[in-house]
């Protein structure tokens, strides 16, 4: 409710025309394929593809959707954005499921992701009361890539218990990451 410097005189109603702006629609397709293939009586092969969407979280959708904001100088607060676009992964996985003995089996796949569209803070500032303060907005700014292997090995005793051995190695890195 408070008018800028540079700001024509008009009406609340008037400012509210350009001060807010509805959510544009969102619409996306989720292509996704696999296969496998056996090798022999006792091995198979297997491969995915697969586009994955999300929609964010909405806290980030709505965080401070009052605009409610500090009165000092400087930057005064983050508000969320209602227009988030959703969040993208394109997944590829590739592995190798082998029998080893009539009850133990081994499973090794290896996958990448890389994953768009992460939300983040706006690098720029916008300005409010004639530049003194300023808010950071929510956007759809940040993005990670992931490689990694995961090694499985199962055993099932003829008694009924199972163990499995599973270990993964991933290398993750994005921006604005933190463990």
């Amino acid at each position: 409710g408070i008018q800028e410097l540079d700001e024509p005189e008009v009406t609340i109603e008037e400012r509210e025309s350009y001060w807010f702006s509805n959510a544009s629609p969102k619409s996306t397709i989720s292509p996704r394929f696999g296969a496998s293939f056996p090798f022999s009586d006792r091995g198979v092969i297997h491969f995915s593809y697969g586009h994955f969407v999300q929609i964010p979280r909405f806290n980030l959708l709505y965080m401070n959707s009052d605009f409610d904001l500090g009165q000092g100088t400087g930057n005064v607060g983050v508000i969320g954005n209602a227009d988030l676009n959703p969040e993208k992964t394109i997944s590829y996985e590739i592995g190798l499921q082998q029998l080893i003995t009539q009850n133990s089996r081994m499973d090794l796949t290896l996958y990448i992701r890389d994953i768009r569209e992460l939300t983040g803070t706006r690098s720029e500032e916008i300005s409010i009361f004639g530049g003194v303060s300023s808010y950071n907005k929510l956007v759809n700014s940040d993005f990670a890539f992931v490689k990694g292997v995961v090694f499985s090995l199962m055993h099932q005793q003829n008694n009924g218990f199972t163990i499995n051995l599973d270990y993964t190695f991933q290398i993750a890195e994005g921006t604005a990451s933190d463990p």
